[in-house]
């Protein structure tokens, strides 16, 4: 049964990561749920996810998502030249994607409390990796894999997602993540509760590249080095940038809006 509570454990950090700590009770998401640094508009920029015991309270706790979708805001851009490489299906599988695949890591910290928990309270740590993969579906940019690992029980859970291009609309870009049905229930009488998660989300990389310029009115072709970055801010800043994140559970879906700030130069 300890096992059991163990695996769940797993399953509820991965699932409090990817939903973005959304509160059960509220249509707004935590202030400072997620943050771009720099919040320099037109920069490259890292995301960082911050979730104290405040924003983790309720929500995918109490009930179990199935998917999450989160929007990023409309100009945010996605460079996929930033990372090198993929994690394919077979490594997600092995759980053992190519270190050039990674776009994220993070923790999951929190406390396991009840009468079969050792000496009644059992604290663990598990470690969020993040790696892009290959399209899955028609009209991706790119496939997604989530590790959450505990090293304590040794424990491990994948789950695989995607990114896409929205057209229109405040909203740029929808990062997905399905698979997250299914695991361990606790077992009677113990609770697990999330104190802490924190993620950062970046990726960069410099190549050398082959360009054209003009010297002496002549036309010369020559190496440079060209630094990709994953993400980069919208080029327009008017004090803050919107998000949305929409949580799927069996018995219907959620949306939570919330913002990031930003300023110009």
């Amino acid at each position: 049964m300890l096992t059991a509570m163990l695996r769940r454990l797993v399953m509820l950090a991965a699932a409090v990561v990817v939903t973005v700590g959304a509160p059960a009770s509220a249509a707004e998401a935590p202030p400072g749920a997620l943050r771009l640094s720099p919040e320099i508009a037109g920069k490259r920029s890292a995301l960082d996810v911050d979730l104290g015991p405040g924003a983790l309270t309720g929500g995918a706790q109490s009930r179990r998502p199935q998917s999450v979708a989160l929007f990023g805001a409309a100009g945010l851009k996605i460079d996929l030249r930033a990372v090198a490489g993929r994690c394919p299906d077979s490594g997600a599988g092995r759980f053992d994607c190519p270190e050039s695949s990674r776009i994220g890591r993070g923790t999951a910290q929190g406390h396991a409390e009840g009468a079969l928990v050792p000496g009644g309270r059992y604290d663990f740590t598990a470690q969020i990796d993040v790696f892009l993969g290959h399209p899955r579906e028609p009209g991706d940019l790119a496939g997604l894999v989530v590790k959450v690992s505990e090293p304590q029980s040794n424990q491990h859970l994948m789950a695989g997602g995607s990114i896409r291009r929205i057209a229109q609309g405040p909203f740029g870009s929808e990062t997905r993540i399905d698979s997250l049905s299914g695991g361990s229930e606790p077992p009677p009488g113990v609770t697990v509760t999330l104190d802490r998660v924190q993620l950062r989300v970046a990726a960069s990389r410099t190549v050398r590249r082959k360009v054209t310029v003009r010297r002496h009115g002549k036309r010369r072709r020559v190496t440079r080095r060209v630094r990709y970055g994953f993400l980069t801010n919208p080029r327009t800043c008017a004090g803050s940038w919107p998000y949305r994140v929409h949580v799927e559970y069996s018995d219907g879906g959620e949306d939570f809006n919330g913002t990031v700030p930003c300023r110009t130069g």
